[in-house]
């Protein structure tokens, strides 16, 4: 018997040295009697060292959850005690320990010593900590993802069994709704034309052991047509096949994708439509790409040109010097611009559609880059100026033409109105000689009218030949105009008028505020006055002539004007002619009026001026009192 317990103490204190736990005995005052290597190992105490020492001056212990000076009546009152503690190793590291304490009893019951077996649970607890962190990390990300975390089975009606609350913000459902079916089930969701597409790309993943990605739309729970993208895989937990993954609304991108889809749709058909001749090459030179334009303006079929066709290889571009220029696109990044000809002699299958055997083009080549600044495409622009240099060289002829035309009728018209002149010249000098002859005798009234009537028609045809000879000058005029004092000239033109109406009663009035006043005029300007004012006396049947001259200023769209008003106390003009004395070729009016191209040459020189000129009744509504000559003159300040 005696035997038989030696051999298990030896058993037992094998156990105790081999085993990983720290197991240390002690009497029942904590004196150390026992320290396996597992403790050494652990506190880094040797067993020569701690034996016969208080446990509590080796390993300070902190009982977790519980006051250290409860520890010893717990333990002698139920005889074990277990539970968490913090230890201190020889270098006062802190150990996590998992500790079983025990008393020792002999056989007549009573507490001999206490057994210490403590578990270290250091590595344990981090691991355990880490997990509950990262549980945590992954719960929170899962939670704050835009789009939905899911777990399904792998079945028609993608039951599921796990979601995310972004689900909502998605779907418009909470997870309860959809798990399992409750209220929906997410297959409802996805549109009638897109279920067999989802569940057929889902079970070829399935077949290819391969995750899968599938686009597609949803209806979320207001009936909104929703895009979605969901990349999956199908796994197996407990036999059973479940999918899971995310799913992301990718709407706005779809949104964005259809306009740049648009905007790419719309620039082909800018460059399509375009008239110009649009090639489009790679980084390379190599041309992907034509437009209509280049099609018709070369005669070409595109599968002859595109891939095949390279700029930087064409022989009339290094033939006429210009490939430098080019190269410089392609390496340099610079925008060029260029005029080439393109002989269809020289080059084979090619004619031009405009019947042209020589074109000659403007072109323009510039790269296109991406956001890096890196060339992806070069433009090549054409601009057919073949027909327009041929018409310029018809217009050139033609001006040519017209100017030996306009040389000629200036020398008809200077011919004419010498020739006219002349003759009137002649006609008035017979008729004052008969006047002179005819001085003392007696002429019957019809005799007199008639010598009266030439004189008349003398002075009409010289003042119609002026009035020619002025047109034709002005509209030869371009808008070059100079300073002009006016208040001097008017002064200078009533001296005048005066003198050579001096049987007529005759009083002119000037009403004006200043000495002087600028205008923007030509050499017409006292013509046009002058023009005016006789018009004021000769259609004027009163024994008193009265023309009275207003001058003011005024400004029209932040213009200064000069505002002259001409008014008489003659015939008048009535309303329907007041528009109308001002244009050509009315008839009826000059037959009347017999102003002939008077007015025609004063509106023409106002308008060459940038002014304007209309006439109003001196008197309103009563065209029998006189006529109100208003023109309006640009006003010339020192600053302009």
């Amino acid at each position: 018997m005696f035997k038989i317990n030696e051999e298990a103490i030896r058993y037992y204190a094998q156990v105790m040295e081999n085993i990983s736990d720290a197991i240390i005995l002690t009497d029942i005052n904590f004196k150390i009697i026992s320290w396996n290597k597992a403790s050494e190992h652990i506190y880094g105490w040797k067993k020569k060292d701690v034996v016969g020492k208080k446990l509590s001056e080796i390993i300070p212990i902190e009982f977790l959850n519980q006051h250290n000076e409860k520890f010893p009546p717990v333990l002698f009152q139920k005889s074990k005690w277990k539970g968490k503690t913090n230890q201190q190793d020889r270098n006062g590291y802190v150990i996590n320990m998992y500790s079983y304490m025990n008393l020792i009893k002999n056989l007549d019951g009573d507490s001999i010593g206490i057994v210490f077996i403590n578990k270290d649970i250091t590595e344990a607890d981090s691991i355990r900590r880490d997990l509950k962190q990262t549980k945590s990390m992954l719960l929170s990300l899962i939670s704050n993802l835009v789009g939905i975390v899911y777990r399904c089975l792998n079945d028609k009606p993608r039951t599921m069994e796990l979601l995310n609350k972004s689900c909502f913000d998605v779907t418009g459902y909470t997870p309860q709704e959809l798990i399992h079916n409750k209220k929906i089930s997410y297959v409802e969701l996805i549109h009638e034309d897109d279920r067999d597409y989802v569940w057929n790309e889902i079970q070829i993943a399935l077949e290819q052991k391969k995750p899968f990605q599938i686009t597609y739309r949803i209806r979320n729970a207001s009936g909104v047509l929703k895009w979605v993208l969901e990349q999956g895989r199908n796994v197996f937990l407990d036999g059973v096949i479940h999918n899971e993954g995310y799913i992301l609304d990718i709407t706005e991108q779809k949104e964005v994708e259809k306009k740049l889809l648009e905007s790419v749709s719309f620039l082909n058909d800018v460059i399509e439509q375009c008239p110009s001749s649009i090639l489009i090459s790679d980084e390379n030179g190599t041309l992907i790409k034509l437009n209509n334009a280049c099609i018709k303006l070369f005669n070409i079929n595109p599968e002859d040109i595109i891939g095949k066709y390279n700029v930087l290889k064409d022989i009339l571009i290094k033939k006429q010097g210009l490939m430098p220029l080019v190269e410089s696109v392609f390496n340099e990044g610079k925008t060029v611009n260029f005029k080439i000809n393109y002989d269809s002699s020289h080059l084979k299958n090619l004619s031009f559609s405009s019947g042209f055997t020589n074109l000659i083009l403007d072109a323009i080549i510039f790269p296109i880059k991406n956001e890096a600044g890196q060339i992806t495409n070069v433009v090549i622009q054409h601009e057919d100026l073949t027909l327009k240099r041929f018409n310029e060289k018809k217009i050139i002829s033609s001006e040519e033409n017209y100017r030996r035309a306009l040389n000629r009728a200036d020398f008809y018209k200077d011919l004419f109105t010498h020739d006219i002149n002349n003759l009137l010249q002649n006609i008035q000098s017979s008729a004052e000689l008969l006047d002179f002859k005819l001085k003392n005798a007696y002429l019957s009234n019809e005799v007199q009218y008639c010598l009266n009537v030439i004189k008349d028609e003398v002075k009409r045809g010289a003042n119609l030949t002026s009035n020619i000879r002025i047109l034709s000058e002005i509209e030869k005029l371009d808008n070059n105009t100079e300073r002009i004092e006016i208040i001097g000239i008017i002064e200078t033109l009533v001296v005048k008028l005066k003198e050579k109406f001096e049987l007529r009663r005759v009083k002119f009035t000037i009403n004006t505020i200043f000495k002087k006043i600028y205008i923007f005029g030509n050499r017409f300007v006292m013509d046009l006055i002058e023009n005016l004012m006789i018009n004021s006396i000769k259609y004027n049947q009163r024994d008193l002539v009265k023309i009275q001259l207003k001058i003011s200023k005024l400004e029209e769209d932040h213009i200064k004007f000069i505002k002259f008003e001409l008014s008489d106390n003659g015939i008048g003009i009535r309303d329907e002619m007041k528009n109308a004395i001002f244009q050509r070729g009315y008839d009826e009016i000059q037959m009347f009026m017999g102003l002939g191209l008077g007015l025609v040459v004063v509106k023409k020189i106002i308008e060459l001026l940038e002014g304007r000129i209309w006439v109003e009744d001196r008197i309103a509504n009563d065209s029998t009192k006189g006529s109100n000559f208003i023109f309006l003159l640009r006003e010339s300040l020192l600053n302009n």
